[in-house]
Parts: structure tokens; C-alpha cells; sequence
């Protein structure tokens, strides 16, 4: 489920949200269909999807055809297989049957979305214009932002990278995109540069509807985990404007070092709902963007504002004009 809500993040800019079956319905599946997948329910440019993991991905083409024919007859919305893997003749029988599927990573098949997206987009000659920032196209505009003196534009794609802490495809792909929705040019030939023609609150403006949360999901824990962690919240913003600090303690984590913890059952009593210890599990590394910024080990003002700015309360929207004022205008 990580890999497929990263992907659709990477691919669309869409951090989907996902509910599972009820037992009730499951229950009125014959057990031969029920057993064959994990069912959840999303939802993709307002088109009602559901999801059904497949548990077995060495499956034959009618067996799954018949299983889908039967729960295209309980359930209204459209169908989307998502499997880890599928063979080239099985994935062109799909495609051949009109059979809706993803495989997290590398290809997404929707065509009653028109969208048929493969690893490589440029192969396929599909484009769309991405209609919000990738987490990695988001970071670099943010360092632009908070380390103007640092000069971004006179380091190559392969400087950036290296100082952003990403691979040089990944930052070539971002400036892309950010070239795409002309927040930016590129110069050079050999060696590439990003430029920018806007000055600072001009391009935060036109920036900002594409700007997302950072934060990718909130988990609650009973200990923070052995790891250096930087607040957030209203936690950190209490460091940044007058506004005192709530109860509840909030953390940044990048999802990396998030899942590493998750994997290794070092999280203790995690769950979505209560605890003394809120982790923000973050979709870029808090701690790039604070560094230098940040006097204590807080999470930077301007992810802090994106990732509080549609919380409906006076005392943080008059302090988050503040981070404004003082880091944009």
C-alpha cells in the first residue's frame, strides 16, 4: 500500500487516501473472489476506484476475469487490479481485455481515467500537465525559498542533486515538472542549470496552488523512537511566530527512516489516533530544508505554513501570516 500511495504521488501528485472493506461486504463475496484479494476503496481525479490487491500474482487471466465479473456485479465503482508484478503476456491480455491494473514503480493502466503511464512516460508518448509538485520538485523550490544566498542557479543538475541529497535523474525529473508549470527555465546544454526569472514572493504566488503538505501521514506512539527527530506542528511554530505551543507533541520524520522503524518493530503502540507523541511521517527529509534555518530542531517555516495552512483555526492562520511576512515578503 506505501509503494502504490508513493507512486500515484510520484506519478499524478495525488496523495490518495484508502478505506478497506467492511467484513460485511467481504462476507458476501463468494470465498474463492474474497480470498483472492485485499479490497480498499480510493479516489482518483474524483472517480470512485476500487482497489484489489492481489495476493497471488502467478494468476491466470480467466480466473481473474470471472472473479471480476462478480464483484463488478456487487459494487459500483471501476475495478483497478494492483499487483507487485505481472508478466508481459498477462499484463497484455489485461490490457487487450480492457482490465484496469498498477504495478507500484512501473506501470499504471486506467484507461476509463485515459490514463495509460509506464516507468518511462516519454516512451509511450503520453503527457499530462502535473497539476501539483512531486515531493522532490517541492523541496527544491523550498531551498530556493530558505537558502537564498546559497545561489541555486550556479550549481549544475548533478551539484543540486548531490547537495539535495537526491539522485541526478530524480532532480532532473523535478526541475521538469517545475518547468512545465513555468515556475522556471533551464539553461545550458552540456552541463543544465536551473534559472528562475521571478523574484521571491512573485514566485511563492504562483508556486503556491501547487504546493502540497508535506506530511504523508500522522502515526501516534507511546516513546519517541532513538532517532534525532526535529518538532513540528504547533510545536515548532510556537518558535517561529508568538503563538504559544498546544499539549500534544508533534514530530518530523522522513517516510525513509519512518518505514526502516516500522520494518524493524522498534514503534511502540503505534495507531492513527491517540498518543503522547505525534509523528509526522514527512514525503522529503525534514532536515535538509532546516538546516541553517532552524536555530533549535524545529522543521523549516515554510513546509511548516504548507503543512498547517488549511487547518481552520485564527490562532494559527494569524501566525502563519507571520512566517510570511517574515520568510517570503
Amino acid at each position: 500500500m506505501d509503494r502504490l500511495k508513493e507512486y500515484i504521488l510520484q506519478l499524478l501528485g495525488i496523495d490518495i487516501q484508502t478505506v478497506p472493506f467492511h467484513k460485511n461486504e467481504l462476507a458476501r463475496l463468494p470465498y474463492f473472489v474474497s480470498s483472492a484479494f485485499d479490497f480498499y476503496r480510493t479516489g482518483i481525479y474524483e472517480t470512485s476506484l476500487l482497489l484489489l490487491f492481489v495476493r497471488d500474482t502467478d494468476f491466470q487471466i480467466g480466473s481473474i476475469k470471472k472473479k471480476l465479473e462478480i464483484v463488478a456485479k456487487a459494487h459500483s465503482e471501476k475495478l483497478v487490479l494492483v499487483a507487485k508484478s505481472i508478466n508481459p503476456m498477462s499484463k497484455k491480455r489485461l490490457m487487450e481485455s480492457g482490465i484496469q491494473f498498477i504495478i507500484p514503480g512501473k506501470q499504471l493502466f486506467l484507461p476509463g481515467l485515459l490514463m495509460d503511464l509506464k516507468e518511462d512516460l516519454s516512451k509511450n508518448g503520453y503527457h499530462r500537465r502535473p497539476e501539483k509538485l512531486t515531493p522532490s520538485a517541492q523541496f527544491i523550490l523550498l531551498y530556493k525559498f530558505l537558502h537564498r544566498s546559497e545561489k541555486i542557479e550556479q550549481l549544475t543538475f548533478k551539484e543540486l542533486a548531490k547537495k539535495m541529497g537526491y539522485t541526478a535523474m530524480a532532480i532532473t525529473k523535478a526541475i521538469a515538472i517545475i518547468e512545465e508549470l513555468k515556475l522556471c527555465d533551464v539553461k545550458g546544454t552540456k552541463e543544465k542549470y536551473i534559472y528562475f526569472e521571478k523574484n521571491i514572493p512573485e514566485l511563492w504566488q504562483e508556486a503556491l496552488p501547487y504546493f502540497t503538505s508535506p506530511i504523508l501521514k500522522k502515526v501516534f506512539v507511546d516513546k519517541l523512537p532513538n532517532k534525532s527527530l526535529l518538532r513540528s506542528n504547533v510545536l515548532a511554530l510556537a518558535l517561529y511566530t508568538d503563538m504559544a505551543p498546544g499539549n500534544q507533541e508533534y514530530f518530523a520524520i522522513d517516510k525513509t527512516s519512518f518505514y526502516a522503524l516500522q520494518k524493524s518493530n522498534t514503534l511502540l503502540n503505534p495507531n492513527e489516533f491517540d498518543g503522547p507523541y505525534c509523528l509526522e511521517v514527512w514525503k522529503y527529509n525534514p532536515a535538509a530544508l532546516a538546516k541553517g534555518i532552524s536555530e533549535e530542531s524545529d522543521v523549516d517555516p515554510l513546509s511548516l505554513y504548507l503543512s498547517l495552512k488549511d487547518v481552520q483555526d485564527e490562532r494559527i492562520e494569524k501566525a502563519l501570516n507571520q512566517i510570511i511576512e517574515k520568510y517570503i515578503w
